[in-house]
């Protein structure tokens, strides 16, 4: 995460550039990748979506998860946000509920 930060404790924050997010998110949310990606499945697939946004803000990621919920089950995590729902103990632990999770997709 070293290089995902900058500044000085506890004034961290985020060095990515906002455009380049802005960009690709709208590939990944209107694009042809998330269609592309679950054709793909092979598997069973819960969508664990993180109750806030990338940086923390009160709005997730995916603010509506209607068109994801018509294609597979969506659980959303509590006390979650982009980063702690897979690297914060919590948010691993309840995505996983005792089993092993192999991501099948990475948004």
């Amino acid at each position: 995460m070293d290089y995902d930060l900058t500044g000085l404790e506890p004034s961290l924050r985020s060095k990515v550039n906002a455009d380049a997010v802005a960009a690709d998110s709208l590939d990944l949310l209107e694009g042809g990748s998330p269609e592309d990606a679950w054709t793909r499945l092979r598997h069973d697939a819960v969508f664990l979506r993180a109750e806030r946004g990338l940086l923390d803000q009160p709005v997730p990621l995916y603010p509506d998860p209607t068109p994801i919920a018509q294609r597979m089950p969506v659980r959303t995590l509590p006390g979650t946000n982009h980063y702690t729902i897979l690297l914060a103990e919590a948010g691993a632990a309840a995505g996983g509920r005792g089993r092993t999770i192999r991501p099948a997709l990475l948004m």
